[in-house]
């Protein structure tokens, strides 16, 4: 009989292996401005209006934290300061609020994350536009802690 333990080891390695082998990234992108849905991978650096917070959803096989960074339009950087450390392989996520850190509308930002064994600050690649009344950049983090990746999965 398979103990609890077991099953979720097994589970977790699953979602290594696949993302490993690539079975997110060959996703379908909308065309245009359209945004994707909630799981759709979006190719690197394509950027998102409107949002002043950012939820990482993590299923990678690893802990980590991360925090949002951003390049105002005069040029000047700002950082969030870093979320908890948590864990992987769940789905589990956390919310950076944005607003009072000194970003402005128009703002290019991404997301760095520090993982726990593995990399530290591993960037996402897919950016986001600032906007102050706007609504939430998503993220998902994938991969093992020497693969981890990133998908902008829209808001």
């Amino acid at each position: 009989m398979k103990t609890m333990r077991s099953v979720l080891l097994a589970h977790l390695a699953a979602i290594t292996v696949a993302a490993v082998s690539g079975c997110f990234a060959g996703d379908a992108v909308s065309a245009g401005d359209e945004r994707p849905s909630i799981g759709t991978a979006v190719s690197a650096w394509r950027s998102y209006k409107g949002d002043s917070k950012v939820t990482v959803r993590h299923w990678g096989a690893f802990n980590m934290s991360f925090r949002v960074n951003c390049v105002n339009p005069d040029g000047t950087w700002k950082h969030s300061p870093y979320s908890a450390n948590f864990a992987g392989g769940f789905g589990i996520s956390k919310t950076i609020e944005l607003t009072g850190l000194g970003i402005v509308d128009g703002a290019n930002c991404w997301v760095t994350a520090d993982i726990s064994g593995g990399s530290s600050n591993h960037e996402s690649g897919d950016n986001f536009t600032y906007k102050a009344s706007g609504g939430t950049a998503n993220y998902e983090m994938r991969g093992g802690t020497l693969t981890p990746s990133w998908s902008l999965v829209g808001d």
